[in-house]
C-alpha cells in the first residue's frame, strides 16, 4: 500500500503543486516523471473516495502499475481511511508554543526537526517534491505544520537533508484543558495548644496541569461548613496553620486550582492539645483533691463519722482467723484489768498479754455486748489497717489480736504517759492567772522532740496510705 501511495503522490504532482523552481540550484531528490515513464509504466485512475482523506487533493492521475495493483490499492485505501476515521484526534486550536491533539492548529515558529534540521520552505519542491500546502504557506516560511493532520504525532516539516525526506518537531504537546491533581500525602505535625504545622507533595503530574495555586480550608470537627483560610502559591508544601482553639479537633482540606477550575480536596482530621493553664489546673487541683478524698475515705471508713452503711453478710471469724494477717493470742492469754475508756461501740481496757515467755503490758479494744454485725466489721477493718500500717515508734503498733469466739479483741501498745493531747494542755501557760513560781513541765527542747516525733509518725502514715486504701475491706 505505500508503494501506491507514493505513487498516487507522484501522480498529484503534475496537476496539484508548484514546479521545480527554475533559479534554484537544489538537486531534487526525486526527479519529475517524464511522459514516456508514464506511458510505459503508469495507467489511468479515476480517484472513487470523495469523501475520504485524500478529498480534494487526487481526482484522476496516472499511477504506476497495473489494474490488478488499482484494486489492492482501493482496497488498502478503503482500510486506512476507516482507520483515520475511528482514531481522528483533530484540534485546531490555535496556539503557538505548544499543540493540542495531533497539531493542526499550531502556529508557533520553530523551523527545526528534533534532530537538528532545517526545515525546507513549504512553497518550495527542492530537494523534496511534495503537494502539501499548510494555510499561510504562500509567504515561503518553513515553520513546523501539520496540515490537514497529516501525521498523528504532531507538527512536521520536510527538511532541506536530501536524505531525510521529513521529521516531526521539537513542540510539546498542550497540557490538558481540565481540572488538575489534587495535592498527595497531606499530614499535620508539631501539634501545639493553638497551631500545628501542614505538609504535603506536590499533586501528580503537576508539571503537565498548569496548576496556579491551592486553596486551603478548615472548619471544626463539630461542623458541617468548611472556611476558606487562604490560597497558597503552587511551589509551597508546607504552612504553619495558626489560631486555633485548645483541645478542638480540626479538618483541614486542600485543593489544587487551574484555568480550568478546583481539584478534588485531600483531608486530614487533627485535635490540638490542652491548654497548658487547665493540664496545671488539673495537676494543682484536682491531684491534690484526690488525695483528700482519698483521706477522707479511710478516715470515714475507721469511725464512721459520714458514711452510710450497708447491709452486709456475716462474716466467718474462722477464715479471718486462718488468714493469719495478724498474731493471734488464745484468749486464756490475755487480762482485761481497769477500763482506760469508751466510744459509741467499743471499749478501751489496761491489759496484760502473756506472749513468748513473759507479760506485757498492753491497751485491748473491744466491742460492746450490743454491738451490730456492721460494727464488728469496722474494727476487723480497723485491725486490717493497723497490719499494714505496721509497726513505728512513733505511732500506737498493733501487737495482735483474738478473733476466735467472741467478743473480738485487738491488743495494741499502750501509751504509758496517757494522752500527749491532755499533757500539752495542762502545760500550757494560762495568761489570766500570774503565778510567780510556775513549774513548767515542758521546756522548748521537749516540745520540739515531740513535734519532730509526731512528724516521723505522720510520714510513716503517710508512706503507708496506699496501702491503706487496698485493705479496707474484707475481701
Amino acid at each position: 500500500m505505500l508503494a501506491i501511495l507514493i505513487h498516487l503522490i507522484h501522480g498529484a504532482f503534475e496537476s496539484n503543486v508548484t514546479k521545480v523552481d527554475n533559479n534554484s540550484s537544489c538537486v531534487q531528490a526525486e526527479p519529475p516523471i517524464n511522459a514516456s515513464a508514464k506511458n510505459a509504466s503508469c495507467i489511468f485512475y479515476s480517484y472513487k473516495f470523495k469523501d475520504g482523506f485524500c478529498k480534494g487533493i487526487i481526482n484522476s492521475l496516472y499511477v504506476f502499475g497495473n489494474n490488478a495493483t488499482l484494486e489492492y490499492g482501493e482496497k488498502e485505501t478503503a482500510t486506512f481511511q476507516s482507520y483515520f476515521g475511528i482514531f481522528n484526534i483533530d484540534d485546531d486550536t490555535r496556539t503557538t508554543d505548544c499543540y493540542y491533539g495531533i497539531g493542526v492548529g499550531y502556529r508557533g515558529n520553530v523551523s527545526v526537526t528534533r534532530s537538528g534540521r532545517t526545515c525546507q520552505p513549504w512553497t518550495s519542491q527542492c530537494p523534496h517534491r511534495h503537494w502539501r500546502m499548510p494555510e499561510g504557506a504562500s509567504n515561503g516560511h518553513n515553520m513546523c505544520r501539520n496540515p490537514e493532520g497529516s501525521a498523528p504525532d504532531g507538527p512536521w516539516c520536510y527538511t532541506i537533508d536530501p536524505k531525510v525526506r521529513w521529521e516531526y518537531c521539537n513542540i510539546s504537546q498542550c497540557p490538558p484543558r481540565e481540572k488538575p491533581q489534587p495535592p498527595r500525602n497531606l499530614k499535620a505535625t508539631n501539634v501545639q495548644t493553638r497551631y500545628f504545622i501542614l505538609t504535603w507533595d506536590k499533586p501528580k503530574y503537576g508539571s503537565y496541569y498548569p496548576i496556579d495555586n491551592y486553596t486551603l480550608e478548615r472548619k471544626k470537627a463539630t461542623l458541617d461548613n468548611f472556611t476558606v483560610v487562604r490560597t497558597l502559591p503552587f511551589a509551597w508544601t508546607g504552612m504553619m496553620m495558626k489560631d486555633l482553639e485548645p483541645a478542638t479537633e480540626y479538618i483541614i482540606r486542600l485543593s489544587s486550582n487551574n484555568k480550568y477550575g478546583r481539584s478534588d480536596g485531600v483531608l486530614v482530621k487533627q485535635s490540638t492539645l490542652p491548654d497548658r493553664f487547665i493540664r496545671n489546673l488539673v495537676l494543682i487541683i484536682v491531684l491534690p483533691l484526690s488525695l483528700a478524698v482519698l483521706f477522707i475515705v479511710v478516715i470515714c471508713l475507721t469511725s464512721r463519722l459520714t458514711c452510710k452503711p450497708k447491709t452486709e453478710p456475716e462474716y466467718d471469724q474462722t477464715a479471718l482467723w486462718m488468714r493469719g494477717d495478724w498474731r493471734e493470742f488464745p484468749r486464756s492469754n490475755i487480762k482485761l484489768q481497769e477500763k482506760l475508756g469508751e466510744g459509741a461501740f467499743g471499749e478501751v481496757y489496761n491489759g496484760l498479754v502473756q506472749t513468748d515467755g513473759e507479760v506485757i503490758p498492753c491497751a485491748v479494744k473491744k466491742l460492746k455486748a450490743n454491738a451490730t454485725v456492721m460494727e464488728n466489721r469496722d474494727l476487723i477493718n480497723e485491725l486490717k489497717i493497723m497490719v499494714t500500717v505496721g509497726e513505728h515508734p512513733n505511732i500506737v503498733s498493733l501487737i495482735g489480736a483474738c478473733t476466735r469466739g467472741e467478743p473480738i479483741l485487738v491488743l495494741v501498745r499502750l501509751a504509758e504517759n496517757g494522752c500527749l493531747l491532755n499533757q500539752l494542755k495542762k502545760s500550757r501557760e494560762n495568761p489570766y492567772i500570774n503565778v510567780e513560781n510556775k513549774t513548767e513541765h515542758f521546756t522548748n527542747i521537749d516540745k520540739i522532740r515531740i513535734a519532730r516525733d509526731v512528724a516521723k509518725g505522720m510520714s510513716h502514715l503517710s508512706s503507708k496510705v496506699v496501702n491503706v486504701f487496698n485493705y479496707w475491706t474484707i475481701p
